[in-house]
């Protein structure tokens, strides 16, 4: 293990650019959801935090492991195979601080959960055992909205009867997730898929500022965060990522990986309690990792 365990306020991301973005880093004692289309940067961006968690605190890290909780019918190997090409260049980024890539990939915990109960079974048993017994600094959920849609699909009950159900069966994981935050000291990253929201009057009366900025699309409508208000009522930060056609604006000589190539993202603040809401940042997706894009 790199480090060692301690009080660590934030989690850098790895990237100073939007480390300054973020105050500093990801909060620790808290939830924090990274919300997004496919595509956008989510997965990418929660890999590149369990490396960086594993860091001693005076390199931005937490000294400690990191539990990835890989939810819904997509298949884990990509991921796996992700985080492994980014532990090879992290290890070779931070050979300072005797980082190893296997050291690395091995210290990441990761669980396939099935559904909504197989997660809170998964919260509620098997991470605090692993908590106890290991140095674990960082809890993500990879994606929340994956798991509770396989369970909107094969709901055989009302809509109002499955939603209501689906609140409670939120506030009390969200209960569950801070509670472990509190007790052993880890920043909890839930990662969120989003829908879409017709903009028609009643809607953009309603919708927050954020809503209708950073989710709001060509066509006028909006792509929100899964889940609605009962689990945008548990979350302590809210980070939405996004991401546009990019070619038109990229320079011919940037050096951008293949898959990033036609895109550009931005990372932006729907809510925090200490960073200014709606405020953005431009980021690419490397080879090397989640940076942000700064102009030469």
């Amino acid at each position: 293990m790199l480090g060692h365990a301690g009080h660590t306020r934030l989690l850098k991301t790895g990237c100073p650019h939007l480390d300054a973005f973020l105050g500093g880093g990801i909060d620790t004692n808290g939830i924090t959801e990274i919300a997004g289309e496919a595509g956008a940067g989510k997965t990418q961006l929660a890999l590149q935090l369990t490396l960086q968690a594993q860091l001693p605190p005076a390199e931005g890290g937490l000294g400690g492991a990191a539990v990835y909780l890989y939810g819904g019918t997509a298949n884990v190997e990509p991921a796996l195979r992700r985080l492994h090409q980014l532990a090879d260049a992290f290890a070779k980024r931070h050979w300072r601080v005797q980082a190893d890539c296997e050291l690395l990939k091995n210290n990441v915990y990761v669980l396939q959960i099935e559904d909504p109960d197989d997660l809170w079974r998964t919260v509620s048993e098997r991470v605090p055992a692993l908590l106890g017994q290991h140095s674990v600094r960082l809890l993500v959920i990879d994606s929340i909205g994956g798991v509770y849609r396989g369970q909107d699909e094969e709901s055989a009950l009302s809509a109002r009867t499955m939603h209501g159900q689906r609140a409670q069966q939120l506030l009390r994981l969200a209960a569950k997730l801070k509670e472990l935050a509190h007790k052993f000291d880890i920043a909890t990253v839930v990662l969120n898929q989003v829908v879409d929201k017709p903009s028609d009057g009643q809607n953009r009366r309603t919708a927050a500022p954020w809503e209708l900025g950073a989710c709001g699309t060509p066509d006028g409508s909006m792509r929100v965060p899964a889940l609605g208000l009962a689990w945008s009522s548990c979350v302590n930060t809210r980070l939405v990522l996004t991401r546009r056609a990019a070619s038109a604006l990229m320079p011919e000589s940037a050096a951008v990986a293949p898959y990033d190539s036609m895109w550009r993202r931005h990372l932006h603040v729907a809510f925090s309690p200490r960073l200014p809401m709606g405020a953005e940042a431009p980021f690419w997706v490397r080879e090397e990792g989640v940076v942000g894009a700064v102009a030469a």
